[in-house]
């Protein structure tokens, strides 16, 4: 069994926290940076209580272009996470139910082991 499957099979490994730790850092980071940078500029006619929105300027920042990729990295961290944690109850189902049948295989090897040397000492004591 150990040259199949290595230990950790044996003793189940732990859930992938590390992914949920770094999804919960990109979210905050994101989260920190307000979810999205808006450029407001200052109209050229004049007012400076009336703010516009410049939604070219915005794409355009280095700040709004880290935010996005770090959305980007978000999405992808969680799908990542997704496939892990699906990888994970398999593997944990798979190592459950293989060790219950080992167990079981090496329990009835060592029974039929005991009744073979009985007989074994029966014949040889008999002969």
């Amino acid at each position: 069994l150990k040259t199949l499957l290595p230990a950790t099979c044996l003793k189940a490994p732990a859930p992938p926290f590390t992914m949920k730790r770094a999804l919960a850092g990109v979210a905050a980071v994101v989260v920190a940076c307000g979810g999205g940078a808006s450029a407001l500029a200052l109209p050229s006619t004049g007012a400076a209580s009336a703010l516009q929105f410049d939604a070219m300027a915005a794409k355009n920042r280095p700040v709004s272009k880290v935010i996005t990729l770090l959305k980007d990295m978000l999405k992808q961290l969680e799908k990542e996470a997704e496939e892990d944690e699906e990888i994970y109850d398999k593997m944990a189902c798979w190592c459950e139910t293989n060790d219950k049948e080992k167990t079981k295989s090496i329990a009835d090897a060592e029974a039929r082991i005991e009744d073979l040397t009985t007989k074994i000492e029966e014949l040889t004591a008999a002969s």
